[in-house]
């Protein structure tokens, strides 16, 4: 073999090697990008998966706080006139109350502690949602732990549910309820009337106000005097309390705007996954990295009111309670009429007159006065945000905040 023909079969032999290393680059690098590509649309689906997932549980959690803003609207006002109570302060029984055959004044509190034991079963389905949310994430990165990768979700915390609160940006309303007992003053099923043992108290609170004023502008002081008289212990002017529930419906905190979740997914080589011509080429392959973020969002409002409020709104059936209040007392004024016309004619006006002024307080003051319902009550949030929904969708990934986690 002559000098050109060795040089030829060299070269041949280094471009047959360099065209086998190209090749085998190019394979390895195929791989990588493949893996990275398989990486990307797998992190993607899962932080839509954990959004969605979220965007479901604020669903049903605002649904859940409609709920209970509905079911204390069925109780009353601790009056004689029984209209729907709208604040958290004075909720007593059902509309018409307990129909159990009662001689006069019975103490009776079946409905209210329905009404007390259906909210709190609400209340503790809420709190079972919030906390599941972050089970769900917790297991999502179980299921990758001790694998080929590793799953990163930020935020993320033990399922909790102070945790599950904080991550949702979400809190008690502390206003809390007041639950009352009532009596059921007859045994005539119309009217059924069913109060409280104290009837009547914000007249006689408006009443109580007005004593201390003027006392006080003569130096007597009504709270050691004359006000503590009227609430002493087993007092027929005290207002006889079934339970007190420190909580009521969420409503949103300083939190609640970042509703963004993060996840990362890292893929480390392992020993028997190596590239091709590793050992001649002295390379392994490197970790890979794939990012994803994705959000939560409500273009109708965010389904919660945003301040403490003891105002629950106005409820769907309100209208139909109130027209049955009104069609009870005017039957029973009716029957009454029918029998001694005089002084029951001046009964049926001034409780119909009361019941007049009693839903124009309601419409003026907080509905359309000082109140406002969307951020105060959590039937108007709800009403306002249900038809947008809460949804969810990728975002732009910012690795700040993921990075140092």
């Amino acid at each position: 073999m002559n000098k050109n023909s060795g040089q030829t079969l060299y070269y041949f032999l280094v471009f047959v090697l360099l065209l086998i290393i190209s090749f085998a680059m190019m394979l390895n690098i195929a791989k990588l990008i493949r893996d990275r590509m398989i990486m990307q649309n797998e992190i993607d689906n899962i932080a839509l998966s954990i959004a969605n997932h979220k965007a479901r549980t604020m669903n049903f959690v605002g649904a859940c706080n409609y709920l209970i803003g509905s079911l204390l609207g069925l109780g009353t006002k601790p009056e004689l006139i029984q209209i729907p109570t709208y604040t958290t302060e004075a909720v007593a029984a059902f509309p018409y109350g307990d129909y159990r055959g009662a001689s006069g004044n019975q103490a009776l509190d079946r409905d209210v502690a329905f009404l007390k034991n259906a909210v709190e079963a609400i209340q503790k389905a809420q709190d079972a949602a919030l906390i599941s949310h972050l089970v769900y994430q917790n297991a999502l990165m179980a299921k990758y732990a001790g694998g080929d990768h590793k799953l990163i979700i930020f935020p993320t915390a033990l399922a909790t549910r102070e945790n599950a609160r904080k991550y949702f940006g979400l809190k008690r309303n502390s206003k809390g309820i007041k639950y009352l007992k009532t009596v059921n003053n007859q045994t005539s099923p119309l009217p059924h009337i069913v109060y409280n043992p104290f009837p009547l108290k914000d007249v006689l609170d408006k009443l109580g106000s007005a004593l201390a004023s003027t006392l006080k502008k003569v130096g007597i002081d009504p709270e050691e005097k004359i006000m503590n008289v009227l609430n002493l212990p087993g007092s027929a002017l005290k207002e006889k309390v079934h339970a007190e529930s420190e909580y009521s419906w969420y409503i949103t905190d300083e939190n609640f705007s970042d509703q963004k979740i993060q996840a990362a997914l890292i893929k480390i080589p392992k020993d028997e996954d190596k590239p091709l011509f590793a050992k001649l080429l002295g390379i392994d392959f490197p970790s890979i990295s794939a990012f994803s973020a994705a959000a939560i969002y409500n273009t109708q409002g965010t389904m919660f009111p945003s301040e403490e409020s003891d105002i629950i709104g106005k409820t769907d059936t309100e209208v139909l309670l109130l027209g049955i209040t009104a069609a009870q007392y005017g039957i029973f004024s009716a029957e009454m009429l029918s029998k001694d016309p005089t002084p029951y004619k001046v009964l049926s006006i001034v409780t119909l007159a009361y019941l007049a002024v009693r839903v124009l307080e309601r419409t003026v003051k907080y509905q359309g006065g000082d109140g406002n319902w969307v951020e105060t009550s959590p039937i108007a949030a709800y009403k306002e945000a249900k038809f947008g929904g809460w949804n969810a969708h990728l975002i732009p990934y910012k690795s700040r905040d993921l990075g140092d986690k």
